[in-house]
């Protein structure tokens, strides 16, 4: 005798083996509690009854008592022990999403970047492809929801953001994605390509020449 879906307890008549199940003195009823499920398990469905299934050490479940949410496989970026999900990092933050019963990640740390998809930065999501992805250090990343981009070859780079080599030049964010060069010292011109943002840099004015504003 299974528990149903929501029942608290359940009746289960005993025999003894080889008697009439009408003689009242070798009949007895029971009364079993249906208990709640464990941690590390998930309540799923068979045959309009409950039960508890285990899940193995690569994965994790938001609740265990919602015969709506099974065991998940553990994303590529966290960690999982067959009861909870943990980030890899100490700065990543993961959020429980109980209508889809998944933990989904929200936010990485500095230098990397946010991947939710197999198709690139846009793409659908993936629950199993989650994770913080280092830059490298001749890379940098404007937000975290963009790609690691190359170092431009008027900056320095550490996988975070970007410094410029010539002491007074100008760097800012545009469209969320890049850091530009915006402003070049007097003595300098600007080498700048809308299209080609790794060939940012200020140059040297030639000997003879000078510049005062760029």
């Amino acid at each position: 005798q299974r528990c149903a879906i929501g029942q608290t307890s359940v009746r289960i008549d005993l025999f003894a083996m080889g008697t009439v199940s009408d003689i009242p003195s070798l009949r007895q009823t029971l009364t079993v509690s249906c208990l709640p499920c464990e941690e590390g398990q998930a309540l799923t469905h068979e045959d309009g009854t409950w039960t508890c299934k285990s899940c193995t050490e690569v994965q994790y479940v938001v609740d265990n008592n919602d015969a709506d949410v099974p065991c998940r496989n553990c994303p590529v970026g966290a960690k999982c022990d067959g009861r909870d999900l943990e980030g890899l990092t100490e700065e990543e933050v993961w959020i429980v999403d109980r209508a889809a019963g998944i933990m989904v990640l929200e936010h990485c740390p500095p230098g990397h970047q946010l991947i939710r998809s197999n198709e690139g930065v846009g793409g659908p999501f993936s629950h199993d492809a989650q994770m913080c992805s280092p830059c490298q250090v001749n890379q940098y990343i404007a937000n975290e929801l963009s790609e690691c981009q190359p170092c431009p070859l008027g900056g320095e780079c550490d996988g975070i953001t970007v410094r410029g080599k010539v002491a007074g030049s100008d760097w800012v964010v545009e469209g969320n994605n890049t850091i530009r060069l915006v402003r070049c010292p007097p003595g300098t011109i600007i080498v700048r390509d809308e299209h080609l943002h790794a060939l940012d840099q200020c140059v040297k004015c030639p000997r003879g020449t000078y510049s005062l504003v760029t």
